[in-house]
């Protein structure tokens, strides 16, 4: 008698199980893994992780570290039928600005069994090359290593030698996604019932309805054009001496933190990315800033207390202008899409006012939006000193003392901003 109810049970769990399969079916219901998706904003450190399966939402922030230097967001979400990742960075920094980028954006969709990714790196720079904001698979080759955009992750960089410390084969990654949804069952179609065929009027005599002529609508005649005659411009050509008028922005309110000392990195934009490109060769010479880059218009700040100076236009420089301290050290500011009314030669300025705005003019009009930054302590007329551990301490809020500036002996680019100048004729 057990050995009958034993089978008994057997056999119905197992007609359950047929009928719940039936169900499923007959449901378009798939009996695959449910949707799943995941995000991580920093794969090297899995900073910034958000993962979800089945139907949810999750976000996570992360933030760079070792030889990263930025923040993301990962988010990650699913419903009964779909899933969809996504990871968007500000600026990012790599191996000490070696690689630098305005930001990253990376998206995986998925949904019926299909999936799919895209995105984009926002104003890459590569060993001091500005490589643009490219938006499919790409490789680049630098002289410490490789970079390849929107491949397995957003962006790796790859050294193939030895770095600042980091030694060969150190490989970094930022922004991996990933999704996937099963293909739903379809349903079957119901056969369609046949429609009973109404019977068909009695048959008579169709009735002959006569032929109503019509006249054909009047043709419109067009009044024949007026001969064009060209009349004399009213806008006055620009004369030589006349200077053009400077593109000026009303200015923003802006709260610029500052260091204990008083200074403020010069681009007030959470996007911003500094690439360490001091003394990289230029078709003029050597670089004697470092590249700023951001959105095009983020409002650019006064680095100190001090008085503004040689506010202008110039081939190369573009918008550009001074700013003097009572120190004696001098900033320049290059590449400006405009300036603030506070932009005025002579005029006094205080830590962390607006002068300007991130533009790509002069000779940076191919290159994303950035702004050309120089310190030169001593005064204008001495040479330019590397600001990235400047900037880099600026930005998080840390002064570095004013005697370091001056404290390397390495071959410095030269004075190419007063031959600009001067060749320009100011």
């Amino acid at each position: 008698m057990r050995r009958r109810r034993s089978r008994a049970v057997v056999a119905l769990a197992g007609a359950l199980a047929l009928l719940a399969a039936a169900g499923a079916v007959a449901l378009g219901r798939s009996t695959a893994a449910p949707p799943h998706a995941r995000a991580v904003a920093f794969p090297t450190t899995g900073a910034g992780t958000a993962e979800v399966t089945g139907a949810g939402s999750q976000t996570a922030s992360g933030y760079g570290s070792g030889a990263i230097d930025g923040s993301g967001t990962a988010t990650a979400s699913a419903t009964a039928t779909s899933a969809q990742a996504t990871v968007s960075t500000g600026g990012i920094s790599v191996f000490g600005g070696l690689v630098s980028a305005a930001g990253v954006s990376l998206r995986a969709a998925a949904a019926d069994g299909t999936s799919s990714v895209s995105g984009s790196v926002r104003g890459l720079v590569v060993d001091g090359r500005a490589i643009g904001s490219p938006s499919s698979a790409s490789s680049y080759s630098m002289r410490f290593g490789s970079v390849s955009v929107l491949g397995a992750t957003a962006l790796t960089v790859t050294l193939s030698k030895p770095y600042h410390g980091y030694p060969e084969g150190t490989s970094i990654s930022v922004g991996l996604v990933e999704a996937g949804a099963p293909a739903a069952t379809p349903r079957p179609k119901p056969t369609p019932k046949p429609r009973p065929t109404p019977p068909s009027p009695h048959p008579g005599p169709t009735p002959t309805v006569p032929a109503t002529p019509t006249t054909p609508p009047p043709t419109a005649t067009r009044p024949a054009p007026r001969p064009h005659t060209s009349q004399p411009s009213t806008r006055r050509p620009g004369r030589k001496g006349h200077p053009r008028r400077l593109p000026r922005r009303r200015a923003p309110h802006v709260t610029a933190p500052l260091t204990g000392a008083g200074y403020s990195f010069p681009v007030a934009s959470p996007q911003a990315a500094t690439a360490d490109n001091f003394g990289v060769a230029r078709e003029i010479g050597a670089h004697q800033g470092d590249d700023i880059f951001a959105p095009f218009g983020a409002p650019l700040v006064a680095v100190h207390d001090g008085i503004v100076g040689k506010v202008g236009t110039l081939p190369i420089s573009g918008n550009r202008l001074w700013l003097y301290t009572s120190q004696g050290d001098a900033f320049f500011y290059a590449h400006l899409s405009a300036f603030s009314p506070a932009a005025v030669d002579g005029r006094h300025v205080k830590a962390g006012d607006v002068l300007g705005f991130v533009g790509n003019t002069g000779d940076a009009e191919p290159t994303p939006p950035h702004l050309h930054f120089e310190v030169h302590p001593g005064g204008e007329e001495k040479s330019a000193v590397d600001p990235f551990g400047i900037l880099r301490g600026w930005r998080k809020g840390t002064d570095t003392a004013r005697g370091a500036w001056m404290s390397d002996t390495a071959e410095r680019p030269g004075t190419l901003v007063q031959i600009r100048d001067f060749l320009a004729g100011q």
